[in-house]
C-alpha cells in the first residue's frame, strides 16, 4: 500500500510541477528581456513530460496490463494443463501430504527438490513450499501444515473439474476465465484466502487476524470500481438534470458524489463479503473488519472536507496566479492530505500486523505523519480565512512537499 501511495504523490506532484514550470516558460517567451533564459530553460519542458509519462506508464502497467498478461499466460498454458499438469499437481501434493503426516523430512525434501518440474503452481502453493522450506530449515513441526496442504488439493481439484466441463460444455464465458486467473495468480482471491486461513489457524496465532483481514480489505478495490461506475452514471444523470433546469452545480454536489462512491463501495464491498464467505465457509473478523472501515471512512470524510471547503479560484495579477495553477493548487492539496492520511492508516495497520512496535515505527508511521497532516490541514484552512493567501498555501506545499521527500529516501533506506 505504502509503494502505491509514494506513486499517487510523486506523480501527482511532477504533474503539478510541470503546468507551473510551463507557466514560467510561458510568460518567459511573452518577455523579449528574458529571451535568453526562454531559450536555455523551455527544452526541459518536454523532460518533465516524458518523466511523468514514463511513471504513469510503468504504474498503469503494473496495475492493469499484469491482469491482461496474467489471462494471456494462462490462457496460452491451459490445454497442457487439463491434458497433463493438473494430474501432476494433484499426484505431487497427494504424495507430499503423506510425507508431511509422517514427518518424513527426508522424502519431503526430495520433494521439495523435485517442486520445480511441477508447471500447474497457483500463487498460493508457491507459498506453501515456501512455508514448507522455511519450517525445514528452522527444524520446526510441519504437522500444522497438513490441513492447509489439503486445502489447496482440494481448491486444484475444483479448479481442475471446472476447466474440464468447460472445454466440454465449450462455453466462452469471459467472467470465468477472469476468476480462474484470479484464482491462480492473486494473493487476493478467496482460494488463496481461504489457503492462508487455514495456515494461520493451525498456528493458533491471535495477531494473524489482521493479516487475513488485510487479504479481504486487499479486495475493497472491486467494490470501490463498481461504485465508481455506478456512482458515476447517476451522478451525470443527476448533474444534466439540475443544469437543464438551469441549476448551477457547486462544491456540495462533488461532495456528495464523493460520500455517494463511499456508501455504495461499502454496500458492495458488505454484500460481496457476506456471499462469499458463506460460499467458501471463510471465517470473518469482524472486530478488525470494523477497525479498516473507520480507517476507510476516514479517508473520505477527508476528502469530502476538502472538496466543500473547496476554495473559489479567482485568477490574480501574477503568472503564478493564473486561474489553473491555483486550480491545481488546491487539487494538489486534497491529493497530498488524502495520501498522508492513507499513510497514517497503512502504518498503523502495519503495526497491528507486524506487532513491531518501537519508538522509531510509531514515530515513522503514525506520529510525524499525522502532526504533519493536521498542520497541513490547519494552514489550509487559514489560508481559506485570509482569502487563499498564497504565502500560507507556499509555506504548507513546502512542508508536505519537504515530508514527502525525506520519508520516500528514509523508507527507501530502511527497505535495503
Amino acid at each position: 500500500m505504502k509503494k502505491a501511495i509514494y506513486q499517487i504523490v510523486f506523480i501527482s506532484i511532477m504533474a503539478f510541477l510541470y503546468y507551473f514550470y510551463s507557466a514560467w516558460i510561458n510568460e518567459l517567451e511573452k518577455d523579449k528581456d528574458n529571451n535568453t533564459l526562454y531559450q536555455i530553460f523551455s527544452p526541459f519542458k518536454l523532460i518533465i513530460l516524458g518523466m511523468i509519462f514514463t511513471i504513469i506508464y510503468a504504474s498503469i502497467k503494473n496495475l492493469m496490463f499484469s491482469h491482461f498478461i496474467n489471462l494471456k499466460k494462462y490462457r496460452a498454458s491451459l490445454r497442457d494443463n487439463i491434458l497433463f499438469e493438473f494430474d501432476n499437481t494433484l499426484n505431487y501434493l497427494s504424495a507430499l501430504k503423506v510425507f508431511i503426516e509422517n514427518n518424513d523430512n527426508k522424502n519431503i525434501k526430495l520433494k521439495l527438490k523435485e517442486f520445480s518440474s511441477i508447471k500447474y503452481a497457483p500463487v498460493y502453493l508457491n507459498d506453501f513450499m515456501e512455508q514448507l522450506s522455511n519450517s525445514l530449515l528452522k527444524e520446526e513441526k510441519i504437522n500444522y501444515l497438513v490441513q492447509p496442504c489439503e486445502i489447496i488439493i482440494k481448491n486444484i481439484e475444483y479448479n481442475f473439474e471446472s476447466e474440464k466441463s468447460k472445454k466440454i460444455s465449450n462455453k466462452n464465458e469471459s467472467f470465468y476465465e477472469i476468476k480462474m486467473v484470479n484464482n491462480y495468480y492473486s494473493l487476493s482471491s478467496w482460494q488463496s484466502i481461504n489457503y492462508f486461513l487455514s495456515l494461520e489457524n493451525e498456528r493458533e496465532n491471535n495477531n494473524n487476524k489482521w493479516k487475513i483481514t488485510g487479504l479481504y480489505i486487499s479486495r475493497f478495490s472491486t467494490s470501490l470500481y463498481l461504485s465508481t461506475l455506478f456512482t458515476t452514471i447517476l451522478f451525470v444523470i443527476i448533474g444534466l438534470t439540475l443544469n437543464f433546469n438551469n441549476i448551477s452545480l457547486n462544491n456540495l454536489f462533488y461532495g456528495v458524489y464523493i460520500f455517494g462512491m463511499y456508501i455504495f463501495s461499502m454496500l458492495f464491498y458488505i454484500l460481496l463479503l457476506f456471499n462469499f464467505s458463506r460460499k467458501h465457509k471463510i471465517k470473518v473478523y469482524w472486530l478488525q473488519i470494523l477497525t479498516y472501515f473507520i480507517f476507510i471512512f476516514l479517508i473520505f470524510l477527508n476528502i469530502f472536507l476538502n472538496i466543500i471547503l473547496f476554495p473559489h479560484v479567482n485568477a490574480g495579477q501574477h503568472w503564478y496566479e493564473s486561474t489553473l495553477i491555483r486550480f491545481l493548487l488546491a487539487g494538489l492539496y486534497i491529493i497530498l492530505s488524502t495520501m498522508l492520511l492513507a499513510f497514517v492508516l497503512s502504518g498503523i495497520l502495519e503495526l497491528f500486523e507486524t506487532k513491531k512496535v518501537n519508538v522509531w515505527n510509531i514515530i515513522n508511521t503514525f506520529i510525524l505523519p499525522l502532526i504533519i497532516y493536521i498542520l497541513s490541514f490547519t494552514m489550509y484552512l487559514f489560508s481559506i480565512k485570509e482569502g487563499n493567501s498564497n504565502e500560507i498555501y507556499l509555506t504548507n506545499f513546502t512542508i508536505i512537499f519537504i515530508y514527502w521527500t525525506f520519508s520516500a529516501i528514509f523508507n527507501k533506506l530502511l527497505s535495503k
